[in-house]
C-alpha cells in the first residue's frame, strides 16, 4: 500500500480542516508550564458549538478510511482537536456536555489510542470525572468512550491509565452507578454502558476484583437481576461475571451461590440469543478452571451443565457452515467447556447417554450416516471413511478438543465400563479411527520396531553385567569375546551412532559399551565438533588447573554441553578470567579452575563434551564420577555408575542448537544473512540489525563444512568478515544453521497439516529444501543434499501437481537431477498439461525433456520411475 500525501487526501477533508483550524482561531491558545502541553480555551459557547460541530465534522470526513489517520494533516490535527475537546469538558456546561461527550465517542472510536497518547491520560480522567454526571447521556457517552480507550490500551500506556483511573476512583463510581439503575432510576443503555466498561475494567485491573466482590449492595442488586428476561442485561451482567471469576477466590465464592449457578446454567441453554448463550459458556469455562471448584458445581447441577454442553455441540455440528460467526463461537465455547471431561467423576456416563459419540463424531465427519446394524465394516473400510470425511476440513479448529474430549472419556471409563452400552459400536469405532488418521505420529516405540534387535542387547547387557558381579566368569567372559570384540565394540558404536534405531536400542548399546571401558553416547555431529577440541584455532577459552596444565576449548561448546564449567564471571575481567592472544590473533580467556580438578579427568571429560563418549580405566572413572557429578551431567553418570537404561529415557544426544539463543551469544564470532527475505518488522534478541540473520560460531559451522572451513582459512577477506551472505532464502537459511547445529535438517509439515496445506503452502514449505539441494551441492554438504532431496521426492509424490511449479526452480538452479524426477511426475499429466497450453510458458528444453518423460511412461506401461 502506497503511503498518502496530500493529493490522495480528498477536497472535502481539506477544507473540513481549513474550517476547523477558523474555528480555532475564534478562542485562545497558551503554553501550561504545569502540564508541558498547549492548550487552548473560550468562554463563548457559541464559539465553542462551533469548535465541536467542526470536529464533528472533521472526523466524519476520515471515518472508515483507515489510511486517513496516518496523513500528517491528521496527526498533526489531534494535539488541537484534544486541546479544545477537553476545554469543553472540564468547563462542564450544561448545555455543551452532551454535544461533546458524543464527539469524545467518535473521537476515540475513530482515532487510534497512539494518536492520543500524548494526552490520553487527561483524557481519561476528564472522562472519569463525568462518568456519574446527572445527564444520563453524558454519563452513558462517556463510559462508552473510557469503555474504547480502555479496551485499546497499548502494554507501555497501561499502567500509567489504570493509575490515572485508580486515583479518579473510577470502580467507585461505576458501582454507584449500577445501583442506581438498580433502583429503576435508569434506563437499560445506561447500565450496558456502565456494566461494559466496569467489566473491561476487571478485566485488565486484578486489583479491582475483590473489592467489587466484597460490596455487599452491589452484588445483590446484581443478584436480584439475574432472571430478568431482557437479554441486553443478561449479556453485560454476564460478562461482569466473568470478569469478576478471572479471581480465583471470587470463583470460589460465585459458586458457593446456588442462585448464581443455576443462572449460569440457564444462560447456556437454547432458549437465549446466541451471544447471551456464548457468554455463559466462557463464564461457565472461567469458573471451572480448577478441579475443586468443578466438583461444587457439578454437584449442584451435573446434569444440567452437561446437558447444556451437549446442546451446544448438537445443535451446530451439520449447520455451522452457514450459521456466521456467532454460531462457530458458540460450537468453540461448548466443545471448550466440553474438556471437564478430564476431571474423574459420574459426569462422563451422562456425556454418554446424551449420545456424545454420535454428537463428536458429527464434528468430524460430516453428514454422517447410520449403517444397518448388520452391516460391519472392516477395518480397511473404516480407515477408507474417515479419510475422505476428513479430507474435508470440517471442523478443523475444533479437532484437538473432540480428540481430548475423546481421550478423557476413555481414560475415566470404569474397569467394568462398556461405552457401547450406551453408543453406537460403529460411532464409536469410526471416531477411534479418525482419531487414529488424523493424529497417529509415526514414531517408534523406545523399544523400537525390531524388537529381536532390542530384547537381544537387553539379554547381552544382563549376561555382560552378571559376568562383572563374578570375578571368575568375568575371566572367562573375556578370553570368550576376545577373538570378536572388536567386531562387537564396532557394531556397539555403529548402533548407538544410528538415528534411525529406537532410542532403547541405542541405550541398550551404550550400556553393554560401559563393560568395555567406552562410556558415553557416540553420534556423526560429535565427529565433527571433537576434531576442535585443543586446538588453538577457534579457541576463545584456556582452562588452567592448580599445576600449571591447561586445555584449550571453546566457550560455545561448554556453554551448552557442560556451562558448570564455565564461571558466571567468564564475560567480565576478574582474577579467575585474563584476557590473552593466541596465536591466531584471536582474544583467549584464561580460566583457572578449582584445585580439587583433576587435569586427567578433566581431559577425559572434555572428550566426553566434544566426541560424545571416552575410554577410560577403572582407577580413571572413580575421578570422572566426581566430576560429572559437580558438572551435573546425569545420563553420563548413569553411565560411569553402570546403572541400567530406564524404561522410556530420551537417549542423549549432542544437539548444539540451544547456542543460537542467548546461551551462546556472546560466544558469537560471525553472521550469516540470506541473500532474499521478504520479512517485515524482523528484530533480533542480541543487535540492532534488522534484515534477517543468524549468530552463529565459526568453530561449528567449520566442523561440518570442508568448504567454510577452506574459506575462514583462506587469509581473504572474507575469512575476516563479521557477516557472510547465503545466496538462499531466510526460509531455507534457518533450516541450514539447524542442521549444522544438530546434524538433522528440519522436515515440512507433514501429515493432516500438509494435506490441508494449499498449493502456495506447500510450495512454500517446499522452496527452501530445494534451494538447501543447489546449495549442499557448492558447498559439498553430501548430508544436506540427500535429506533436501528425499524431502523433495517425498514431497512431489503427495502432491504431483506441484512438478510443474518445482521443475522450473530445479531449471533455473540447473538441478537437473531434480528436473529428471520433476519431469517424470508431470509425464502422466503432458497431453493434459499441452492441450491446456500450460507448457507455453516453458522452455522448450524443459518442455522436451517433460516429453520424453511421457514417452518412457508409456512404453514401460504406466509405471512412472524415479
Amino acid at each position: 500500500m502506497k503511503p498518502i500525501n496530500s493529493r490522495s487526501i480528498s477536497v472535502q477533508i481539506q477544507t473540513l480542516h481549513q474550517r476547523l483550524l477558523r474555528a480555532y482561531n475564534l478562542g485562545t491558545r497558551y503554553f501550561d508550564e504545569k502540564t508541558n502541553t498547549w492548550k487552548w480555551q473560550c468562554a463563548n459557547i457559541e464559539v465553542q458549538k462551533n469548535v465541536l460541530r467542526s470536529i464533528n465534522a472533521f472526523l466524519d470526513s476520515i471515518s472508515g478510511d483507515a489510511r486517513a489517520t496516518r496523513h500528517t494533516i491528521v496527526k498533526e490535527s489531534v494535539s488541537d482537536v484534544l486541546g479544545a475537546l477537553l476545554c469543553i469538558l472540564e468547563g462542564k456546561s450544561g448545555p455543551l456536555l452532551s454535544m461533546a461527550s458524543n464527539v469524545a465517542v467518535k473521537l476515540v472510536s475513530i482515532l487510534p489510542n497512539s494518536l492520543l497518547q500524548s494526552r490520553i491520560v487527561e483524557l481519561v480522567c476528564c472522562l472519569s470525572s463525568l462518568i456519574s454526571s446527572h445527564q444520563v447521556e453524558v454519563a452513558i457517552d462517556c463510559a462508552n468512550a473510557l469503555n474504547l480507550v480502555v479496551s485499546n490500551l497499548s502494554a507501555t500506556s497501561e499502567r500509567t491509565v489504570m493509575e490515572a483511573l485508580k486515583d479518579t476512583g473510577i470502580a467507585t463510581h461505576i458501582v454507584g452507578n449500577i445501583k442506581d439503575f438498580a433502583g429503576g432510576a435508569k434506563k437499560i443503555e445506561y447500565f450496558e454502558q456502565m456494566g461494559s466498561l466496569l467489566s473491561t475494567i476487571l478485566w485488565r485491573w486484578p486489583q479491582s476484583r475483590f473489592p467489587v466482590l466484597s460490596d455487599v449492595k452491589l452484588m445483590k442488586a446484581l443478584a436480584d437481576m439475574h432472571m430478568v428476561t431482557d437479554s441486553s442485561i443478561k449479556l453485560v451482567l454476564l460478562k461482569m461475571y466473568t470478569s469478576l471469576a478471572l479471581c480465583d477466590f471470587v470463583a470460589k465464592k460465585l459458586i458457593e451461590d446456588g442462585v448464581f449457578v443455576e443462572m449460569v446454567v440457564q444462560a447456556m441453554e437454547k432458549s437465549n440469543p446466541q451471544v447471551v448463550r456464548i457468554e455463559g459458556f466462557k463464564l461457565a469455562r472461567c469458573l471451572l478452571r480448577c478441579q475443586e471448584n468443578f466438583i461444587r458445581m457439578r454437584n449442584l447441577c451435573g446434569d444440567a451443565l452437561v446437558n447444556a454442553i451437549i446442546c451446544g455441540m448438537r445443535e451446530t455440528g451439520l449447520s455451522s457452515k452457514k450459521g456466521g460467526i456467532n454460531h462457530g463461537s458458540l460450537l468453540l465455547e461448548a466443545c471448550q467447556l466440553g474438556l471437564i471431561t478430564r476431571w474423574d467423576g459420574d459426569h462422563h456416563i451422562r456425556f454418554w447417554e446424551h449420545g456424545i459419540d454420535r454428537v463428536l463424531l458429527n464434528l468430524v465427519l460430516e453428514n454422517i450416516q447410520d449403517k444397518p446394524s448388520e452391516h460391519v465394516l472392516s477395518l480397511e473400510e473404516q480407515i477408507s471413511t474417515a479419510n475422505k470425511g476428513l479430507k474435508s476440513n470440517y471442523h478443523l479448529g475444533l479437532r484437538s478438543y473432540l480428540w481430548d474430549i475423546l481421550g478423557c472419556l476413555m481414560i475415566h471409563c470404569g474397569e467394568n465400563f462398556n461405552p457401547y452400552t450406551y453408543g453406537s459400536e460403529l460411532h464409536i469405532n469410526t471416531l477411534i479411527t479418525c482419531a487414529w488418521s488424523c493424529c497417529c505420529i509415526d514414531k517408534e516405540d523406545w523399544e523400537g520396531s525390531n524388537v529381536l534387535h532390542f530384547y537381544g542387547l537387553w539379554a547381552l547387557s544382563s549376561f555382560v553385567h552378571q559376568c562383572s558381579l563374578l570375578q571368575d566368569h568375568t575371566q572367562k567372559f573375556t578370553t570368550a569375546v576376545t577373538y570378536i570384540k572388536a567386531q562387537l565394540l564396532n557394531k556397539l558404536h555403529e548402533t548407538c551412532s544410528s538415528t534411525c534405531l529406537s532410542p532403547g536400542v541405542r541405550w541398550y548399546a551404550s550400556y553393554i559399551l560401559s563393560y568395555f571401558g567406552c562410556y558415553g553416547f557416540p553420534n556423526e555431529l560429535a565427529k565433527w565438533i571433537g576434531k576442535s577440541l585443543n586446538q588453538e584455532e577457534y579457541a576463545d577459552l584456556r582452562l588452567i588447573v592448580a599445576n600449571g596444565a591447561s586445555v584449550n576449548v571453546n566457550g560455545v561448546i561448554l556453554a551448552v554441553r557442560c556451562p558448570s564449567l564455565l564461571p558466571r564471571e567468564i564475560l567480565t575481567s576478574s582474577k579467575n578470567c585474563k584476557e590473552g592472544t593466541d596465536k591466531y590473533g584471536e582474544t583467549m580467556r584464561e580460566v583457572r579452575l578449582s584445585a580439587h580438578v583433576d587435569y586427567e579427568a578433566l581431559v577425559l571429560l572434555l572428550e566426553y563434551v566434544y566426541f560424545g563418549c571416552l575410554q577410560a580405566e577403572e582407577d580413571m572413572v572413580k575421578k570422572l564420577k566426581i566430576l560429572a557429578k559437580r558438572c551435573n551431567l546425569q545420563p553420563f553418570l548413569q553411565l560411569l555408575y553402570r546403572q541400567c537404561p530406564e524404561w522410556g529415557t530420551p537417549f542423549p544426544s549432542l544437539n548444539l542448537t540451544s547456542a543460537l539463543n542467548s546461551v551462546g551469544s556472546c560466544f558469537s564470532d560471525v553472521i550469516l544473512e540470506a541473500e532474499t527475505n521478504e520479512l517485515v518488522g524482523w528484530t533480533c534478541n542480541f543487535c540492532s540489525n534488522s534484515v534477517p540473520h543468524s549468530h552463529v560460531h565459526k568453530v561449528i559451522l567449520q566442523s561440518g563444512c570442508e568448504y567454510l572451513q577452506g574459506l575462514f582459512r583462506s587469509g581473504m577477506q572474507e575469512s575476516h568478515s563479521q557477516v557472510i551472505k547465503v545466496a538462499i532464502s531466510w526460509e531455507a537459511l534457518i533450516k541450514l544453521v539447524q542442521w549444522f547445529y544438530s546434524n538433522n535438517l528440519p522436515n515440512p509439515p507433514a501429515g493432516c497439516l500438509w494435506d490441508n496445506m494449499d498449493d502456495e503452502g506447500k510450495l512454500f514449505n517446499l522452496q527452501p529444501y530445494v534451494e538447501l539441494n543447489w546449495l549442499a551441492e557448492f558447498w559439498m554438504l553430501e548430508s544436506i543434499q540427500e535429506a533436501s532431496w528425499n524431502v523433495i521426492v517425498s514431497c512431489l509424490d503427495s502432491a504431483r501437481h506441484l512438478s510443474a511449479r518445482i521443475i522450473k526452480m530445479a531449471y533455473n538452479l540447473s538441478l537437473w537431477k531434480l528436473v529428471d524426477i520433476a519431469a517424470n511426475f508431470m509425464a502422466p499429466s503432458y497431453r493434459q498439461l499441452r492441450d491446456s497450453s500450460d507448457l507455453e510458458e516453458f522452455d522448450e528444453a524443459l518442455v522436451h525433456l517433460i516429453y520424453s518423460a511421457s514417452i518412457r511412461f508409456a512404453q514401460e506401461g504406466g509405471n512412472c520411475s524415479r
